[in-house]
């Protein structure tokens, strides 16, 4: 037993350390931050996009991981507006993607029972429980009241065609007393991300009076680095950011160094306690 305990004791103090080890690199993480420009429409003092004329007010915020495209649309009139999804869409690289899903996804618990015999043999059953939720295809705004919807991603994780060596070190938002990370400026021609948003609106719910407003928009700036976005405080809450990230090449390649590590480890450890 003397020599039991002192193998475990051994090998608790060589594995505590690598578990260690293999938490700080799990959480190494290379994010690219995007910033959006738009063609015609304004931005606020938090940078969304906002555009308005006399029947309605509208926002854009894409602000989050991947780019979530988040519409909140205010009716300013004195009698109902309507927001016709099916004839809406944001036209991302040339491919039109509707603001409108057939999808219904199912909201649900499973709960069952095991009963087993003498024999060893079991049985299960079960029931679901559900609520089917479809997505409407025409949105109701009752006057002087808002809508908000969230539609879809406007990318679907890190971005592999930048060109690494255009991009410059520059200080983050400028500021000296910030770290540096690696940037580069795009115009609207060579923007890696390029889109349009095409809403379709009416007044009486009928498509005699319909009408369209659609706003241009790309990415004129990004950024590298292992910040996090809660280190980035301006990144958080700008309306024109989103960003992505993935798993470092360092991280990896430590992860398989450590998993040996570990594994030669203990392997010592027990070669060492079996000796004595």
């Amino acid at each position: 037993w003397v020599i039991v305990l002192c193998l475990e004791t051994k090998l608790m103090k060589l594995i505590i350390p690598i578990l260690l080890l293999l938490i700080i690199f799990s959480s190494c993480q290379t994010y690219q931050y995007f910033t959006v420009r738009g063609d015609n429409i304004k931005q606020d003092s938090n940078y969304h996009f906002v555009a308005e004329n006399d029947t309605l007010w509208m926002l854009y915020n894409f602000n989050g991981y991947n780019g979530p495209v988040k519409v909140s649309i205010y009716n300013k009139l004195d009698k109902p507006l309507y927001v016709n999804w099916k004839k809406s869409a944001i036209i991302l690289e040339g491919q039109a993607i509707s603001y409108y899903s057939p999808d219904q996804p199912l909201d649900g618990t499973i709960s069952g029972t095991e009963s087993k015999s003498g024999n060893g043999v079991s049985a299960q059953s079960g029931s679901i429980q559900a609520i089917i939720r479809g997505q409407e295809g025409m949105d109701f705004i009752p006057p002087h009241s808002r809508k908000d919807k969230t539609a879809l991603n406007l990318i679907t994780g890190f971005i592999k065609e930048i060109p690494i060596d255009q991009m410059k070190r520059t200080f983050l938002d400028g500021d000296e007393q910030l770290p540096r990370v690696k940037s580069v400026d795009f115009s609207k021609e060579l923007s890696p991300v390029n889109f349009r948003s095409y809403l379709t609106f009416s007044i009486t719910g009928n498509s005699t009076d319909d009408f369209s407003l659609e706003h241009f928009f790309y990415v004129s700036h990004l950024f590298v680095s292992t910040l996090n976005p809660a280190n980035i405080p301006s990144k958080q809450n700008n309306g024109d950011c989103f960003y992505t990230s993935r798993s470092s090449g360092f991280t990896k390649g430590m992860g398989v160094l450590v998993g040996v590590g570990l594994f030669t480890g203990l392997v010592m450890a027990a070669g060492s306690g079996e000796g004595k």
